[in-house]
């Protein structure tokens, strides 16, 4: 292992949707998340030696221009639950999604010999 090496990881969808909305609840709404990442990365990407960026096999392809940028497509292995919340509104519950697919992002960068996540 290499200790001076740092490693980021970022999780989550590329195109995210979600209900958001004070006024109107119920609207969907879908963001493309890749130009944020890009600036992230690009805000980031000289702090790290490498950057995972771990989303599901779903999603659209995303090329970054940094070269220390790695790429996870993972299969999606849990079910989207929503409950209900007191006020009517659907929570999406996804904790085991958030955690799998940053676990799966740390053992990325531990496969490529990074102790410093």
């Amino acid at each position: 292992m290499n200790w001076y090496k740092k490693g980021l990881v970022v999780q989550g969808p590329l195109i995210s949707s979600g209900k958001t909305g004070l006024l109107n609840p119920y609207n969907q709404k879908r963001i493309d998340c890749r130009s944020l990442i890009d600036k992230q990365i690009g805000e980031w990407s000289d702090y790290f030696d490498c950057i995972v960026i771990a989303t599901w096999e779903d999603q659209p392809a995303y090329e970054s221009i940094y070269k220390n940028v790695v790429l996870l497509y993972l299969e999606d292995p849990y079910e989207i639950k929503t409950r209900k919340r007191s006020n009517g509104i659907d929570k999406v519950e996804n904790k085991k999604r958030q955690f799998y697919s940053t676990l799966s992002g740390i053992q990325c960068l531990s496969d490529y010999g990074f102790s410093t996540m």
